[in-house]
């Protein structure tokens, strides 16, 4: 009995295994781009959320207390270590250096609001490298890559201006957009003036 297992005991020959090879390789090779792709896409689309919720926060903030407030926007071009970020700031203490605990709602300097959720200044920066404010915001690695190209009135530093009525800027103005980049896809957030509605292209 044992001599005649022996005879039906078999491995894979070697053409068997180089066909499982070439068949796994190109699958790789087709998965492999789509995945990187729905990585870069929803990397993109991450960031892009971030700006539209410090819009809208900016928006809530100014109809809700009924003063200016604004989303103050950084290209990579900017060119020191404010570069590549946004935040949201009350139009009320944007000059002020001081922080206003007592403020409604409280700022920290230059008129930088606290985030709703971690209580921290609302300075996203997608480098993560925003040296003033270490152990005061979060680093953020998560957006690593993607770019701010552009910005509201085309310089490398731009504000949107929320009024208490909604409105945004002024609407003869320029275009109200932020302009997301990464690995070459592009993404447009125009808030229109009027109505101050958020639109992504």
């Amino acid at each position: 009995m044992h001599w005649a297992l022996i005879g039906r005991d078999k491995g894979f020959s070697l053409v068997e295994l180089a066909i499982v090879v070439l068949v796994l390789g190109i699958t790789a090779m087709t998965v492999v781009p789509q995945w990187q792709a729905m990585a870069r896409e929803a990397k993109l689309n991450g960031a892009t959320g971030e700006v539209i919720l410090a819009l809208e926060y900016a928006r809530n903030l100014a109809v809700k207390h009924q003063r200016p407030f604004q989303l103050k926007a950084y290209t990579t071009a900017h060119g020191d270590r404010r570069a590549n970020q946004f935040l949201v700031k009350d139009d009320r203490y944007a000059s002020d250096w001081s922080a206003h605990g007592e403020a409604e709602p409280p700022v920290y300097t230059w008129g930088r609001v606290y985030h709703p959720l971690d209580k921290r200044p609302y300075v996203i920066d997608f480098d993560g490298s925003q040296e003033a404010l270490v152990g005061v915001i979060a680093p953020g690695t998560e957006y690593d890559g993607v770019i701010i190209t552009g910005v509201p009135g085309g310089g490398t530093s731009g504000i949107l201006h929320f009024y208490p009525n909604g409105h945004c800027s002024d609407p003869a103005g320029p275009d109200n957009t932020i302009v997301l980049n990464y690995a070459g896809v592009e993404r447009t957030i125009t808030v229109d003036a009027i109505t101050g509605r958020i639109t992504v292209q």
